[in-house]
């Protein structure tokens, strides 16, 4: 990948507004956990072609470093060249949920709900969004119905066991988390809420082992935080 970024560090010497070269630059710093450089080289390819897909980049990665309020003006912009954009309206959605606005994010979600290639995205944010707010009910409605229509990406899932967890219903926790974890050893995520949920039952024996094949936490990831954030539920 060296050869990429000084390839495109090449085309930028050419032509300081080369959108190709920033925006590759923007990828390879993001892979890199080099979130304030990808952030740099992001506004710079809006500079050169401010489009809504630059636009959504941006406010993702401003999003990311929890800058909320740039995140949502970003967003905004992106959906005032294209209000169909998707990924905008959920980005701005998901940014106004983390800023604590979940009254704006539910009405930019329920327009999303209409749109088949969105609804499970807008279905997990409003179940977030109803959690945060308290309305318990609701959230489990519709982080139910994402579960249901995400089998393989598995997020929703977790986010109800989650939910699960907070009522005190481990029982129904834990065989979510089980699934998530069959299919994504991996999930550190799951494996963390699943233990809580077998310390909840007494499961000792099965905390233990569930122990012994801990994954790693030391991968960086731009869109999580910690136990006790917003975006710990999402």
């Amino acid at each position: 990948m060296s050869e990429a970024r000084d390839g495109y560090l090449d085309l930028l010497r050419g032509d300081p507004n080369h959108f190709e070269a920033l925006k590759g630059l923007t990828a390879l710093a993001w892979r890199d956990g080099a979130l304030d450089q990808a952030i740099a080289y992001a506004e710079r390819a809006v500079v050169a072609r401010m489009t809504p897909e630059t636009l959504q980049t941006l406010g993702h990665m401003l999003h990311a470093r929890c800058e909320h309020a740039r995140a949502v003006e970003t967003y905004r912009r992106a959906l005032a060249i294209n209000p169909a954009h998707a990924a905008s309206r959920l980005g701005l959605a998901a940014a106004l949920i983390d800023a604590g606005r979940t009254g704006e994010a539910n009405i930019q979600l329920l327009g999303a709900l209409e749109r088949e290639g969105t609804k499970s995205d807008a279905q997990r944010l409003l179940g977030i969004s109803a959690f945060l707010s308290g309305r318990y009910p609701e959230a489990e409605y519709y982080l139910r119905q994402a579960s249901a229509a995400e089998p393989a990406g598995m997020v929703s899932k977790v986010r109800l066991a989650s939910l699960y967890t907070h009522l005190g219903r481990p029982a129904e926790a834990a065989p979510l988390l089980s699934e998530v974890l069959r299919r994504d050893p991996a999930n550190a995520d799951a494996h963390g809420k699943l233990g809580l949920a077998l310390l909840a039952l007494g499961r000792f024996g099965d905390h233990r082992a569930l122990r012994r094949w801990a994954p790693s936490r030391s991968a960086r990831s731009p869109t999580t935080s910690g136990p006790g954030s917003r975006r710990s539920m999402r």
